[in-house]
Parts: C-alpha cells; sequence; structure tokens
C-alpha cells in the first residue's frame, strides 16, 4: 500500500472556530466533522526498485597537467591580447565618430561585433 492509500485511511477531522477552519487528527470539539479528501487528483510516483548490481565506477577526471611556470606567461599573453582587441574597439569607435558612407559603415559595424564577441571569447575585461 503505498503512502497515498495508508493517508487516506487516517481520520482528518475539520472544525471551525471563530471563522477559522483547521484540521486535526482529533476532534476539537462537538462540532468537529470527520473530513474526506479528494485524492483524485494526487498523482504517485513508485520508484523502480534498486539493482543489487552496484553501477560501474567512472575514473575521476584527471586535469591536463600544465607546464610549470607557464601560468604567468599565459597572463602576460592573456593581457597582451585583452590589449590588443581594446585598442581595435576604440579605433573602430573614433572611425565611426569621424564619419563613413554605408559601405564603410557596414564594415564597421562588422568589425566591432567581431572585436566584441572575441573580447568575450577571451573574457577580456
Amino acid at each position: 500500500m503505498g503512502p497515498c492509500c495508508a493517508l487516506a485511511l487516517l481520520l482528518v477531522y475539520r472544525c471551525t472556530a471563530g471563522g477559522v477552519t483547521t484540521y486535526s487528527d482529533r476532534p476539537c470539539g462537538p462540532e468537529a466533522v470527520p473530513y474526506q479528501p479528494d485524492t483524485s487528483r494526487v498523482s504517485t510516483y513508485d520508484p523502480p526498485p534498486a539493482s543489487r548490481t552496484p553501477a560501474p565506477a567512472q575514473p575521476p577526471r584527471v586535469a591536463p597537467a600544465r607546464r610549470r611556470g607557464s601560468s604567468g606567461e599565459d597572463q602576460v599573453r592573456h593581457a597582451a591580447t585583452c590589449e590588443r582587441l581594446h585598442n581595435a574597439l576604440k579605433d573602430v569607435a573614433a572611425r565611426m565618430r569621424s564619419g563613413y558612407n554605408a559601405k564603410q559603415g557596414e564594415q564597421l559595424r562588422e568589425r566591432k561585433a567581431k572585436l566584441e564577441q572575441r573580447r568575450r571569447a577571451e573574457k577580456c575585461r
């Protein structure tokens, strides 16, 4: 018998005192009325039985080995890349402020979008 059926066998009392309705497993007075909840809309889930064979163990993930001293070089390289992207975006903005024709405007907008996408990919600030 599932948990919903066991709950249906319990007796629940509904009492109204001072305009407040309460539910209890004991009668709260002579006006207490047994309450039968509507369980037709209650859904239950019965999980499948657990298997007795253990799941195969996944080997722990190992991060690729890094060369010693390369993190400092990586940071310098990252900073230089971010600086180049920042300067290129500044140049595009300056050219956009100086005026351009329709074709140049399309090229500038496309270049700006690519530079911003690369900046996000590089996680530059």
